[in-house]
């Protein structure tokens, strides 16, 4: 508590929230550290200088980082303390076992620059139908909001209000256009709030409702493929840098954000405990990928599980990318389709409007 009103009243009585360590800035803060340490230079001026590289806003943290490592933490427990994930954590234990900080550093920056350079081409194929769907919304309320009650009024104007009054409205009537107005709504919102949606219930919901979100087709494999690459790819890493299979699961259960993984964990190390393998830990595990036993198991017989699982992580991501591209494929011809839909309703309707006030002149 001391520590919290301290850094409320340095901030001038605005509490002080850690930065978050996202993708795009770890790659950001990992391109300097492993290029300058990978030229020769000491762990301490390599830190030093990055940090006068970072925004401001993390250059606290990154400062609290660099202090811990000069008063000897290890270089994972350091980042550990202030919120980098899980599998940068595992890297740098690797760096730390086999003395190599500058190689693994590069491979962080790489593995990083290659989700970063995904989520970027992903999202400029989705920037065209996101474009469309909004021209179509825009396109439907200017006209119920705009163009048609115009036309309404005018017809009003030369009609009469009283001989205007047929069966069916005046000009027929905006049901058409309301329609299409909330048809347009509900289709941007299931697509916004759904995408919203999953991954708030992948990163925050419980193991139930993950387990019920897997089974909704392809976007229930895509949520399948996340969680076990994210659950598969630190604990390989961290077997590697040298912890045992516990110790590595009871880290893995401190440090990530996942509410779902960290109840994972946590059933794993109960049933670890309790004398199972890890094969038979992973049991019973709706969200895992069906094929996890043919490597977790394979492993454990060989002796070679830590090789197995860090082959079968980089299958998963690359297995994710390209079922990721084939998803998205299919979403520009469908916003076309939509867009098309909504141009040809408007245009029918409109002229449905015109030709029946040129008929009525």
């Amino acid at each position: 508590m001391t520590g919290i009103r301290q850094r409320f009243f340095q901030r001038k009585g605005r509490p002080t929230r850690r930065p978050r360590w996202t993708e795009p800035v770890l790659e950001r803060v990992l391109i300097p550290l492993s290029e300058l340490a990978a030229g020769g230079l000491p762990l301490f001026e390599v830190l030093e200088a990055t940090e006068r590289h970072l925004p401001p806003s993390f250059r606290p943290t990154f400062r609290d980082a660099r202090a811990a490592v000069e008063r000897g933490a290890r270089l994972s427990d350091a980042f550990r303390t202030i919120g980098w994930p899980p599998y940068a954590l595992a890297a740098l234990a690797l760096a730390e076992m086999t003395g190599d900080v500058a190689a693994q550093l590069a491979h962080l920056r790489d593995h990083y620059a290659r989700r970063v350079r995904f989520r970027r081409t992903i999202r400029a194929r989705l920037a065209y139908p996101a474009f469309l769907l909004a021209l179509a919304l825009l396109l439907f309320g200017y006209l119920l909001a705009g163009l048609g009650p115009r036309l309404q009024a005018l017809e009003t104007a030369l009609a009469g209000s009283a001989a205007a009054q047929t069966v069916d409205g005046p000009l027929g009537s905006d049901a058409p256009w309301t329609a299409g107005l909330i048809g347009g709504l509900a289709v941007a919102g299931l697509i916004g709030g759904g995408a919203a949606g999953v991954g708030l219930a992948v990163r925050r919901g419980s193991e139930a409702a993950v387990g019920r979100l897997v089974r909704l087709g392809p976007l229930g494999r895509l949520v399948r493929l996340v969680l076990t690459r994210e659950a598969i790819e630190p604990l390989g890493l961290l077997l590697q840098a040298g912890h045992d299979v516990l110790a590595a699961v009871r880290l893995l259960q401190a440090e990530t954000p996942w509410r779902v993984l960290r109840a994972w964990y946590g059933r794993l190390e109960a049933r670890l405990l309790a004398g199972a393998t890890l094969t038979g830990a992973f049991e019973e595990t709706p969200w895992l990928e069906d094929d996890w036993r043919l490597y977790v198991e394979s492993g454990e017989r060989s002796g070679r599980l830590v090789e197995l699982l860090n082959a079968y992580a980089a299958r998963l991501e690359a297995e994710l990318e390209r079922r990721t591209e084939a998803a998205v494929r299919w979403i520009e011809p469908a916003a076309v389709l939509v867009v098309g839909g909504a141009v040809l309703l408007v245009a029918g309707t409109l002229f449905g409007m015109v030709f029946d006030l040129m008929a009525r002149l």
